[in-house]
C-alpha cells in the first residue's frame, strides 16, 4: 500500500512539477511562448549554491492533490538543497476551488513581511481541515495572526491588486504551458488500430 502512494505522489508531482535545466532547450514555434523556464523576478524562489536544475511547482493551496505533494517537495528541499533551485508559482483553479485566489494573495501578503514559505507550509497544512471554509477571510487572518505577521499590514495587502495581479500572471503562464504539453502529448500519441 505505501508503494501504491509514492507512486501516486510521484505521478501527481509529474503533473503540477516542470523540472528546468539550466540551458533551456530552444523553442519551436508550437512551443510556450512566454517565459516559463526563466526565474522571474516575482517568483518565490529557494535558490541553490550550486544549481544544476530548478525544479518550478504550479499549485493551487485548496488542491487536495497538490497539498499531497508537499511533504515529497520538503524532502526533496533538503536532499537537494545544494543542486536544485525550487520555484513556486501559484495555479488556484478557481473553477473548482473558489478560495484558492484569496489563499494565493495571503501568501503574496505574506511574502511583503519576507514570510511566504512559512505561509505556504501553514496553507498546505490547513488545506480542507475546514472544508469549504479554509480560506475565507476571517481564517486567513487568524493565520497571519499565528504566524506572528502584523496583521494590520497583511488585512491592508490581502486586498491589494497588485498581488491579484501576479497570481493572474501565474495562472495565465499555467494555463498556457499546460495547454502546450497537452498539444505536444496529443501530437505524439499513435492512433489505435
Amino acid at each position: 500500500m505505501k508503494r501504491f502512494w509514492v507512486i501516486l505522489g510521484v505521478v501527481v508531482a509529474g503533473l503540477v512539477l516542470l523540472f528546468v535545466f539550466n540551458k533551456p532547450a530552444e523553442q519551436s514555434k508550437d512551443t510556450f511562448t512566454g517565459d516559463a523556464k526563466t526565474i522571474q523576478e516575482d517568483d518565490h524562489v529557494i535558490k541553490a549554491p550550486k544549481e544544476k536544475v530548478v525544479l518550478i511547482e504550479y499549485a493551487d493551496f485548496q488542491c487536495p492533490s497538490c497539498a499531497s505533494v508537499f511533504p515529497i517537495l520538503e524532502e526533496l528541499k533538503v536532499k537537494y538543497k545544494e543542486n536544485v533551485s525550487f520555484v513556486f508559482r501559484h495555479l488556484p483553479l478557481i473553477q473548482i476551488h473558489p478560495n484558492a485566489f484569496a489563499a494565493a494573495r495571503a501568501a503574496e501578503a505574506a511574502s511583503n513581511q519576507g514570510k511566504f514559505w512559512e505561509m505556504q507550509q501553514y496553507l498546505f497544512q490547513e488545506a480542507g481541515k475546514q472544508g469549504t471554509n479554509t480560506f475565507t477571510q476571517t481564517r486567513l487572518k487568524a493565520m497571519a495572526e499565528t504566524l506572528g505577521l502584523d496583521t494590520g499590514d497583511f488585512n491592508k495587502c490581502l486586498g491589494n491588486q497588485e498581488h491579484a495581479k501576479t497570481v493572474q500572471s501565474n495562472m495565465r503562464d499555467g494555463q498556457q504551458l499546460a495547454a502546450v504539453s497537452y498539444t505536444h502529448l496529443r501530437a505524439h500519441e499513435t492512433p489505435e488500430h
